[in-house]
């Protein structure tokens, strides 16, 4: 966990147009910030704090409770704190950068 009564920089191992694996993750007080690369075929499930996604690479699939949605690159989305969701990657190779506020409801995984 980072110190959160200071400022870090981190560097992910994500650069545009690259296609080595990326797993970055990283937590402050309230946030947790994650940055992956995903192949074909993955699913995540959660229920958490508000969480905000944004697609850098490919396309995927979001199922919430009542509705669903295809994000492809350079698309994103903001989901209220409590929702459950389910990510699936729709595309052959996909990059998903994911920011959870825990502070805003029920702590992520």
């Amino acid at each position: 966990m980072t110190d959160p009564t200071r400022c870090t920089v981190t560097e992910s191992g994500w650069h545009r147009g690259a296609t080595a694996p990326v797993a970055f993750a990283d937590q402050g007080r309230d946030l947790v910030v994650e940055l992956k690369r995903w192949n074909a075929g993955e699913t995540f499930e959660t229920t958490g704090g508000e969480e905000v996604g944004a697609v850098l690479e490919g396309a995927f699939e979001l199922v919430l409770s009542a509705e669903t949605h295809r994000l492809e690159a350079g698309t994103a989305v903001v989901i209220p704190p409590g929702e459950p969701h389910r990510w699936r990657l729709v595309a052959p190779t996909g990059v998903l950068y994911r920011v959870v506020n825990h502070a805003s409801g029920t702590p992520a995984p």
